[in-house]
């Protein structure tokens, strides 16, 4: 059914978040397949003929896709779920060149294209931004009457729960990568290569970690909390306390001690309720601060 008014389109978009939200912190869904379903949703509800969510590649020097989920109605097809750097020619990888160095949405109408009865005749392109860098992008196409900042602000309702799926798939990817079993002389190289992780108990004692943990931490089961600096336990608490209550990965600069230096890592959080357990990622940046303070421990 084609929904006529911006009130109806509204309420649907409304929903769909609602939706989002649930099967993102209730572990209903994979990340993935959460972002397959909101695509074929968004083109419903838009009533576009195409769409697409893609997770931007990271680490190749290309600007390229690591994930591209695609919704082709006029086609019937079943959306497109890409697992790996996309090999195939697709829209969504010109509109991803068009959308590169934009933080706000745009959108675009050819009235020519349209009379000729050409595809690509509209779109709407939404970049998707984590700390100042574009993780990921949202494309709907071919929207017969063309798309407004109307339906835009309405979009918005779900871009912000997308946003949250494509990083909680990219936390899921760091921990893939960081428990790689890879060669030991990867590991011993000038740049760290994997995030340093580890997980903790209802009680804060260290319980799993990888090899980086224990290459900068050692590996006894200590108490995440004599490994903090005291000023920053407050911090580190109500880190928890956010992943605990929103569901989703909490992150921020926290200090902690290694041989009576102070380590500033930036240290994501998050809560893994089925085990009742904590999933520390944390990367160290104390090469970006300038100021290295001694301590000593009483």
């Amino acid at each position: 059914m084609t929904l006529n008014t911006t009130t109806t389109i509204k309420d649907h978009l409304y929903g769909l978040r609602e939706c989002i939200i649930d099967q993102l912190k209730n572990n209903i869904k994979g990340e993935l397949e959460i972002l397959h379903q909101t695509i074929h949703e968004l083109c419903k509800i838009t009533s576009s003929t195409y769409g697409f969510i893609g997770l931007i590649d990271q680490d190749l020097e290309k600007l390229n896709y690591s994930n591209l989920i695609e919704c082709t109605s006029f086609q019937n097809n079943i959306p497109i779920l890409g697992n790996g750097p996309l090999n195939t020619s697709s829209i969504a990888v010109k509109y991803l060149k068009l959308a590169h160095g934009k933080q706000l949405p745009f959108f675009s109408y050819d009235e020519d294209k349209y009379r000729t009865q050409a595809s690509w005749f509209s779109f709407l392109l939404i970049p998707i931004f984590h700390q100042n860098q574009q993780i990921g992008l949202i494309g709907l196409c071919d929207k017969r009457e063309g798309y407004s900042k109307n339906l835009l602000r309405s979009i918005n309702l779900c871009s912000t729960a997308i946003y949250h799926v494509m990083l909680q798939q990219m936390e899921k990817v760091d921990m893939m990568k960081a428990f790689d079993l890879t060669p030991p002389s990867r590991f011993f190289c000038d740049k760290t290569i994997y995030d340093i992780m580890s997980t903790i108990d209802e009680n804060g004692t260290i319980v799993l970690s990888n090899i980086m943990w224990n290459e900068c931490f050692g590996c006894k089961k200590n108490q995440i909390l004599q490994m903090i600096m005291h000023q920053d336990h407050h911090l580190f608490f109500k880190l928890m306390e956010d992943a605990q209550r929103s569901g989703f990965t909490e992150s921020a600069i926290v200090r902690m001690i290694k041989n009576n230096k102070i380590l500033y890592l930036n240290m994501r959080v998050i809560n893994l309720r089925k085990q009742n357990q904590i999933q520390i990622i944390a990367q160290d940046v104390s090469e970006r601060y300038t100021k290295k303070a001694k301590i000593k421990l009483l």
